[in-house]
């Protein structure tokens, strides 16, 4: 067994590590039991009496802690540490060794890209954004894609680059695997979602610190982004809207970004329609890696900037349950009056409200 003054060293440590990533395990596993050791989690048990059986039986010398998984974080008390154990150079004497410091644990920054409209450009701008994240040294930077048909997946495995981290991960699994490439250390990652599943949608924009509307230009786009707004706002999260696929000098790229300055913050950049993006995309490349120097990379340079100063503002994610939200479909979904609608009249139909069929 191990002496006290090893014991609570253990605990302190295992304590503060948990203390850190309890906000991303309050998503995932509320309610268990961590078994700690070494300022890592060991295994996740449903009770407490099964951690400490498992832990008696895997640790003889009983260093490990166990933790409940709850938003009412009690501290362990400490072992007393015996005179002889306080002291490592003369009895009645507290030792001047500093506690040795607690492992640093990063929780990853998530940039969520959403949009229930399909054809928005959402992996291309997810991928060439994460790319530009690395190439900034704002890494290391991971992608995942939650999106089951797997663009992003294919055109990642069609890099030579090592950079970007990929990470292919089903919802249900994103708050274990974010948890997993923080202990790898990744600062950044970038998320791709599908169009039209709700649900998912709604799953993983809880996940995220930022959420990166990508909208094109005309009616048809800008009817439909009520629908992504209404999720991220139910999810109290923080969004901006990118103009994406534009066509140069044409009033209509102006009057969508008024129109969505209404409901939201939008990006000061606008990402034009070119072909080096769709090129780009066919060989795991981006448009910085083809031609630094093109409009399309100074382009993307520049949403890159103003997103990070955005993530920058936004606080790290607090300790919370999740509450179930509404459904969005159907005859349950819900009607919001967003104001005048994009190119029409003020009494119109208005943008992005969604009438229920």
């Amino acid at each position: 067994m191990a002496d006290q003054h090893a014991l609570q060293t253990a605990m302190h440590q295992n304590y503060t590590a948990f203390k850190a990533i309890l906000p991303e395990l309050m998503k995932t596993h509320a309610g268990m039991f961590a078994l700690m050791r070494d300022g890592q989690i060991v295994q996740f048990f449903n009770s407490d009496a099964g951690a400490m059986a498992y832990g008696d039986e895997s640790f003889e010398d009983g260093v490990f802690s166990i933790l409940e998984i709850s938003d009412q974080l009690v501290e362990p008390e400490l072992p007393e540490a015996t005179p002889s154990e306080a002291s490592a150079d003369r009895p009645g004497e507290v030792s001047d060794r500093p506690e040795p410091a607690a492992p640093e644990i990063i929780v990853p920054r998530a940039i969520v890209f959403a949009s229930q409209k399909g054809g928005a450009g959402k992996t291309t701008l997810c991928g060439h954004v994460a790319v530009q994240a690395e190439l900034a040294g704002a890494g290391p930077v991971a992608l995942v894609d939650t999106d089951p048909q797997g663009s992003l997946a294919e055109w990642w495995n069609s890099r030579e680059a090592e950079t970007p981290l990929f990470v292919k991960t089903h919802f249900a699994d994103l708050g274990r695997d974010l948890n997993a490439l923080g202990e790898r250390n990744i600062k950044l990652v970038f998320i791709d979602t599908p169009p039209a599943v709700t649900d998912t949608i709604r799953e993983v924009v809880g996940y995220a610190d930022l959420v990166v509307i990508p909208t094109r230009p005309s009616p048809h786009d800008l009817r439909a982004v009520g629908a992504t707004v209404d999720i991220v706002e139910d999810q109290n999260k923080q969004m901006i809207f990118a103009v994406n696929a534009a066509t140069a000098r044409a009033r209509i790229t102006g009057e969508s970004a008024v129109a969505l300055s209404q409901h939201g913050t939008v990006a000061p950049v606008t990402i034009h329609q070119r072909v080096d993006f769709a090129t780009s995309m066919i060989d795991g490349r981006t448009v910085m890696e083809m031609n630094p120097e093109s409009r399309s990379a100074q382009e993307i340079i520049g949403l890159w900037e103003y997103i990070a100063t955005q993530l920058a503002k936004v606080e790290r994610r607090v300790p919370e349950r999740r509450v179930e939200s509404r459904p969005y479909e159907g005859t349950e979904q819900r009607q919001v009056d967003r104001g005048p609608a994009f190119g029409r009249r003020v009494g119109a139909r208005t943008f992005g409200k969604r009438v229920a069929r």
